[in-house]
């Protein structure tokens, strides 16, 4: 996303007594790939349900149905990979776990950051 910035410039012209608005095109000067928030790239997220306890392998979307993947870099072999039946890896599962060295464990799949559920006053969506 690009802004235009204005900025005063005086010129020293005795016809151009007055300083003149010149417009600059400013852009971002880094792109991240991947998620981020507020400029700061995401590397985990902890979903929640309503009543506070942390939920696995929950695939998130954007509205437009693309999935809201998290590239992996470089290959990490203690990364949990979520796979599809036919074996492709699914980079938009969260939270993203990671086994414990030389093993295929995940000896803590329940922790998250210190959070602070809130109670919910409005109802819950009903399934059909």
């Amino acid at each position: 996303m690009a802004a235009a910035v204005p900025v005063l410039v005086h010129l020293s012209h005795p016809s151009s007594p007055a300083p003149q608005v010149v417009y600059y095109l400013a852009t971002p000067s880094a792109y991240l790939p991947g998620l981020s928030y507020d400029g700061a790239a995401i590397e985990n997220i902890s979903p929640y349900s309503r009543d506070g306890h942390l939920l696995h392998d929950v695939l998130l979307y954007s509205g437009a149905g693309t999935p809201l993947d998290l590239p992996t870099g470089a290959p990490d072999p203690q990364r949990r990979v979520v796979r599809t039946k036919a074996g492709k890896p699914v980079l938009n599962a969260f939270p993203i776990r990671y086994f414990e060295p030389g093993t295929k464990r995940v000896a803590h799949p329940d922790a998250s950051p210190p959070v602070r559920i809130p109670r919910l006053a409005t109802p819950a969506l009903r399934r059909r």
